[in-house]
């Protein structure tokens, strides 16, 4: 991570090995049925411990984002959105998740019933790298989805940090994980239907690149791309 601040060397880190992305497949998988199954009360508690153990980290995150991105320090505290995602997520769950009823004939119960979609890949831009992962990870992971998180290589140790607070909040083993995949093997795996779904936060050029990699995979795509809220500053 070369830093925007000085150009110095921020941190160092490994791209995941294949035998390290086998096995964070593997345990995500391993704890899907069990997590999906788990009383939404009690997804919704780990949540809220999550959140809590991540203002709780507010000023390393700060630090981190500051160093990593450049955003100036007193802007850097992403977590009071966090909470307030994460807090809107709990209020409106249940009703969400519920069971939605629909007219039918007699002696017939028509319904819709909301299910988990499974193993969601979720990856995150740079930009807001810790206030994004209300809905990229909160929000699939209170629906009873498992998660595995590929951040931005400019911002990784956000993602470790998130990892080791949800684990402080007492979260399940393979329910949420963050891995630092290359771009080409994120897309391999894409390709290779490794995931239920796909959720991306980024660039036009990026959501491309992974819509073309679900083609055919029947893997559910949700994209959030940049160029929609163009300004300008004008010299007065």
């Amino acid at each position: 991570v070369i830093s925007p601040i000085d150009l110095s060397v921020y941190a160092e880190r490994p791209y995941a090995t294949a035998q390290q992305i086998a096995t964070a497949l593997e345990r995500a998988r391993k704890a899907q049925r069990s997590w999906a199954r788990t009383p939404l009360e009690q997804r919704l508690a780990v949540m809220m411990r999550f959140d809590a153990a991540m203002r709780d980290k507010a000023d390393e995150l700060a630090q981190a984002v500051t160093w990593q991105m450049g955003r100036p320090l007193w802007q850097a505290d992403e977590t009071g959105r966090l909470s307030l995602i994460t807090t809107q997520i709990a209020g409106f769950a249940a009703e969400v998740l519920a069971d939605a009823p629909l007219e039918s004939d007699a002696q017939i119960r028509r319904f819709v019933r909301p299910q988990p979609g499974g193993l969601q890949l979720s990856i995150c831009a740079w930009n807001s790298p810790t206030a994004m992962l209300g809905s990229l990870v909160v929000a699939p992971l209170v629906s009873g989805n498992v998660v595995i998180l590929k951040h931005s290589p400019q911002t990784p140790l956000i993602a470790e940090m998130a990892e080791a607070a949800f684990a402080a909040a007492g979260g399940p083993e393979g329910v949420f994980q963050s891995l630092h995949l290359t771009h080409p093997d994120a897309e391999k795996l894409i390709g290779a239907g490794a995931f239920d779904t796909v959720s991306f936060i980024g660039s036009v050029g990026g959501g491309r690149r992974v819509h073309a990699a679900a083609g055919g995979t029947f893997t559910t795509v949700h994209l959030e791309l940049g160029g929609k809220d163009p300004a300008y500053i004008r010299a007065d």
